[in-house]
């Protein structure tokens, strides 16, 4: 006790704080009969605000903080599914072929890259989707719900987004495919970004479009066919089209859109024909250098 109070006594001559002590010391140094060295510490003790409560109290708020760290540490850690991956697209067409790059960033900083190879003749604006498209189905894979999508492609952000319309029904079809996978996601939104904000999912598009070999950390996918699915509906008939010779056979009738029969109309050795096909329906011809 006598060595407690004179760490007490000296903690208060080199701060002014306010003590909480139990009812003994108090005793102590409030007894009228102390002598010598106890009554000198009771007389340096005076000036100092001291509140005396029993000690019992203490006892059981250090339980009660016991208890609550305790808990704390046992409690078991939330998953915080308010967090958003971050996911940055791009499409590009170069003489060897197409493809399309994804950057896809965890909530913890961690980025993911894929360089997606398309084995199939595609537009500039197809190569865009193609890279949402698989992107959305990577994010899916990893168990991403909450998705920050960002592109360069004006086009095809503001048709997803439904600020504008498509005249094409392989576009139209694409972003029907879009819409598909945003019901995945608890919560997703697409922004466009300038060109020079996106230059590391266009490095992964030109990569995957030259073919080159896949570098450290790069993942390379193979894409054979469109992720695009054209819905065939009853055949169209154009007013100005003229009927099959031998009339026509409803089980080998085929669905034609006006677009359609304005190329069909024409001579197939036309000049025209490839570009119309490419304006309308943006259909590439089967050979790469035709297709450039």
């Amino acid at each position: 006790m006598l060595m407690a109070t004179r760490k007490l006594l000296h903690y208060f001559t080199n701060h002014e704080v306010a003590v909480v002590t139990s009812y003994l010391l108090r005793d102590i140094i409030r007894n009228r009969d102390a002598v010598g060295w106890i009554s000198k510490w009771a007389l340096e003790l005076m000036g100092h605000d001291m509140r005396y409560i029993p000690h019992i109290a203490i006892k059981s708020q250090a339980l009660g903080d016991f208890v609550t760290e305790w808990t704390e540490v046992q409690l078991p850690t939330l998953d915080d599914t308010h967090e958003y991956w971050t996911m940055y697209f791009d499409g590009s067409i170069m003489m060897p072929g197409s493809g399309a790059g994804v950057v896809l960033i965890s909530p913890d900083g961690s980025r993911l890259r894929y360089a997606i190879c398309l084995h199939f003749s595609a537009s500039n604006n197809a190569t865009e989707y193609e890279a949402l498209i698989n992107g959305l189905h990577i994010a899916i894979k990893l168990g991403a719900t909450r998705l920050y999508v960002c592109g360069d492609s004006e086009l095809v952000i503001d048709q997803v987004m439904k600020e504008s319309s498509s005249k094409s029904p392989l576009m139209t079809a694409y972003c029907q495919e879009v819409r598909k996978l945003e019901d995945k996601f608890q919560g997703i939104e697409l922004h466009h970004i300038p060109r020079r904000d996106n230059t590391a999912a266009d490095f992964l598009a030109k990569l995957a479009t030259r073919r080159d070999p896949s570098p450290s950390g790069v993942f390379i996918n193979d894409v054979h066919k469109s992720s695009a699915r054209i819905l065939e509906g009853p055949t169209q008939t154009h007013p100005d089209s003229q009927p099959a010779l031998g009339g026509s056979d409803p089980s080998t009738s085929i669905t034609t859109s006006p677009a359609d029969v304005t190329v069909l109309a024409l001579d197939q050795t036309d000049w025209r024909v490839p570009l119309l096909a490419y304006l309308l329906e943006e259909v590439l011809p089967p050979k790469r250098i035709e297709a450039r």
